[in-house]
C-alpha cells in the first residue's frame, strides 16, 4: 500500500492515492438464478453461471491463453 505522505508533493497524481473508491461487482459477473420449478436444479444453475476462462486460476490455463491470444 501506498502512503500519500510519503509521495512528493511535486507529483501531481499524488491527491488520486486519497480516493476513496467504493467498488460493487457489475451484475454481469453475477451468477443467475435458475427457476423455482426446474427438474434438475444444479444443471440450471450451471447453464446460468458466469463463463469464466481462468476459474482455475492463470498458472493452470496459461496453454488456453497462450493459444487463445497469440
Amino acid at each position: 500500500m501506498v502512503n500519500p505522505n510519503h509521495v512528493s508533493d511535486s507529483i501531481i497524481w499524488k491527491d488520486f492515492l486519497m480516493i476513496n473508491l467504493k467498488m460493487k461487482t457489475s451484475d454481469v459477473f453475477k451468477d443467475g438464478e435458475p427457476a423455482e420449478d426446474a427438474e434438475d436444479p444444479e444443471a440450471a444453475a450451471l447453464k446460468l453461471k458466469f463463463p469464466w476462462h481462468c476459474e482455475n486460476g492463470i498458472v493452470e490455463c496459461a496453454r488456453h491463453l497462450n493459444i487463445e491470444f497469440n
